[in-house]
């Protein structure tokens, strides 16, 4: 896994220098280096760093400024504050504005490097705790959607098992295929057992079903019921303001024999 970003902020280039060459870029960290606050803001907003190392003197924004204009901004980045002349003031305020830890120059390497390695891995910990809540938003919307699709598929198997009319059941397939795919329209086409041709059997939304009967001979419905395979079809609408149309096909099968299409 790849080590994360950290923004170092110092107007001393050798405090830099030792931050960066001697510490984080050896351990594998990417680094950013700014030498004044308004400069670590623009970086910082930009480059969006897993923490900053923030000393708290500086040109044109000191520290706490730089940490104010992030939380206006709404960016909540991990911070360490380093400062060669702390206070029990400088303290309060940066902690209430959300920084890791705190260390008065000259600082322990050792210390420092613990507080850094401390402060990404609670970051680590926070973002699989966010991912794995996404996973499990996204587990509990398909788990709803199938419970759904459960409850219409039971209600149907109790309807179509009820019914001994031949018309009142195709049509009752149909109206179910629309209930659960969210179909614009649906037809559904048996081979006759004499002829073997296609004929319209049920049908339910769009163009009138006398204009289908006309189409019977679909070449979808065709293409599935030789091959007992399903198929898909992409095609314009006639108006190119309007979206892409996508036609599906099934075969209806009985056993070994397939004896229709549903499209």
């Amino acid at each position: 896994m790849a080590k994360e970003k950290i923004l170092i902020v110092d107007d001393d280039t050798r405090n830099i220098e030792f931050l960066r060459d001697s510490l984080l870029i050896p351990s594998g960290y990417t680094t950013f280096c700014a030498a004044d606050g308004e400069e670590a803001l623009h970086l910082a907003l930009a480059q969006e760093p897993d923490l900053i190392l923030l000393d708290q003197q500086m040109p044109k924004m000191d520290g706490i400024e730089v940490l104010e204009a992030l939380k206006k901004a709404g960016h909540e980045i991990p911070a360490i504050l380093i400062t060669a002349h702390g206070s029990e003031n400088v303290a309060v305020q940066a902690f209430r504005l959300g920084v890791k830890d705190y260390f008065p120059k000259p600082f322990k390497v050792r210390e420092i490097m613990d507080a850094i390695e401390g402060s990404l891995t609670e970051l680590r910990l926070r973002k699989e705790k966010e991912q794995l809540a996404e996973r499990m938003e996204s587990v509990n919307r398909q788990l709803g959607r199938r419970l759904t699709d459960f409850h219409i598929l039971y209600g149907i198997s109790k309807s179509v098992t009820s019914l001994l009319d031949l018309d009142k059941l195709l049509n009752r397939i149909v109206e179910a295929t629309m209930d659960v795919t969210g179909a614009e329209e649906t037809s559904l086409f048996l081979s006759d057992e004499g002829t073997h041709d296609l004929q319209l059997g049920a049908f339910k939304g769009g163009p009138q079903a006398a204009g289908m009967r006309e189409s019977a001979a679909d070449v979808v419905v065709t293409q599935v019921m030789s091959s007992g395979e399903a198929a898909m079809i992409q095609s314009s609408r006639s108006r190119k303001t309007e979206p892409l149309q996508v036609t599906l096909a099934v075969p209806l099968r009985v056993g070994d024999r397939t004896i229709g299409g549903l499209r």
